[in-house]
């Protein structure tokens, strides 16, 4: 089985060229967005289309929008996703968010396993049974 971990300092996350490519291979379209005010300094929140932004949303809410109440993270995907899996091994270092380096394990498919991670660096690790 195959796995997709952060192994560096910061966290998981794909960058845009990546989210661009995970949701090709999905056929979806995606749209990025920047805020560009802020409730608490002027009054409410803006967000502007941009294809640098950093909020990704899977419908086109327009060139300016005041709400972006659902955007998609990579933090809860499944990291045995076939399609995660084949640009990370495809692309490399190119779909790495700035604090991330990712990387496919391999581990024998009959291992029950979950992600332990401190401070971003990700490992797999077999479930073993705790009580406290």
């Amino acid at each position: 089985m195959k796995i997709v971990i952060n192994t560096c300092y910061g966290g998981f996350g794909l960058n845009n060229f990546g989210i661009i490519e995970y949701f090709k291979r999905k056929r979806l379209d995606v749209f990025f967005y920047t805020q560009t005010k802020f409730e608490f300094k002027d009054g409410k929140n803006e967000y502007e289309k941009k294809e640098d932004g950093e909020y990704c949303v899977l419908k086109d809410c327009g060139d300016v929008c005041e709400n972006l109440s659902v955007y998609y993270t990579f933090y809860e995907t499944d990291r045995t996703d076939k399609d995660l899996i084949a640009i990370v091994e495809i692309f490399g270092n190119k779909v790495n968010h700035r604090c991330a380096s990712l990387k496919v394990v391999e581990i024998p498919d009959d291992v029950k396993w979950e992600i332990d991670e401190h401070d971003g660096i990700e490992t797999i690790k077999e479930v073993c049974r705790s009580w406290s």
